[in-house]
């Protein structure tokens, strides 16, 4: 009984989560190229479609969520078979977690792995209610400088919706849940940063966290949703994953702050709630 329930507990599910640019997709990279984990991307079922459309068990309510779902372009990416989710749900309790299971684990069938998860950001939040459903389930807390992820956030798009303070409040909301969950999570909720998994790392990973000698590139296989790493193999590949994503953020702001003819005056600005206007 004890050697079942360590097998079921090691075939839990696995959910990667962290603020934006923190890591989150290089790890899912990693733990996808494993021969028995199957990882998708965002498909942001616990975060934008749990509980919200009723009881399940009444037909009405399930046909209605499956049509939304079946409509995502992130639940696409899963090529659900519908008829074979309605008949598979009928014959079990009628929730949202073992419906969002069977999105997951026909995925991962289809894949030829036996262990499914997702990488979506902030799922750390929902950690309590993905546990309760789960038990075996398994967390990774992807964790960034802060600096860092702004920078990258800034060279991707800009400043974008909310600029650097919305990438701020977000890595504090996310640095404090995962104080909160490793006093109440312990043993399923893993931290790890891109220090850990970059290979300018080297001494300073994490432990028990091995890390490939030379560096990595994406490269798709299969059906050529989601991508895998690999190790470079041909001279002159540029690896995807460097040294310069740690502490990269110099170079970003030192070039956002050279002058502009047409740049405006600074003023102070509060950061206080009652007055967020500059």
């Amino acid at each position: 009984m004890q050697n079942m329930e360590q097998k079921r507990m090691e075939r839990g599910p696995i959910f990667i989560g962290g603020t934006g640019r923190s890591g989150t997709t290089w790890m899912r990279f990693m733990l996808s190229s494993h021969p028995n984990i199957c990882l998708s991307r965002r498909a942001n079922l616990w975060t934008d479609h749990d509980g919200r459309y009723g009881d399940l068990a009444r037909v009405a309510n399930l046909e209605r969520c499956l049509d939304t779902l079946l409509r995502s372009k992130h639940i696409q990416f899963l090529n659900p078979d519908a008829d074979r989710i309605r008949r598979e749900f009928r014959h079990g309790p009628a929730t949202y977690a073992r419906l969002f299971a069977l999105l997951h684990e026909h995925y991962a069938e289809q894949q030829g792995k036996p262990r499914w998860g997702d990488q979506t950001e902030m799922i750390e939040a929902l950690a309590d209610r993905i546990l309760a459903a789960y038990p075996p389930a398994k967390f990774i807390h992807m964790l960034r400088d802060p600096r860092d992820c702004a920078a990258a956030m800034m060279e991707r798009r800009g400043r974008g919706k909310g600029g650097i303070g919305a990438v701020a409040a977000a890595w504090v909301h996310s640095a404090r849940l995962a104080q909160r969950e490793h006093a109440t999570l312990s043993g399923q909720l893993h931290d790890c940063s891109v220090r850990d998994i970059s290979p300018a790392a080297g001494a300073d990973a994490a432990p028990g966290l091995r890390l490939p000698e030379r560096g990595l590139r994406a490269r798709h296989v299969g059906d050529g949703r989601y991508p895998q790493i690999s190790p470079v193999d041909r001279a002159g590949t540029k690896p995807a994953l460097r040294g310069r994503c740690i502490g990269g953020f110099r170079n970003v702001y030192r070039a956002a702050r050279q002058p502009s003819s047409n740049a405006m005056p600074l003023r102070r600005c509060s950061l206080s709630v009652m007055h967020r206007n500059c």
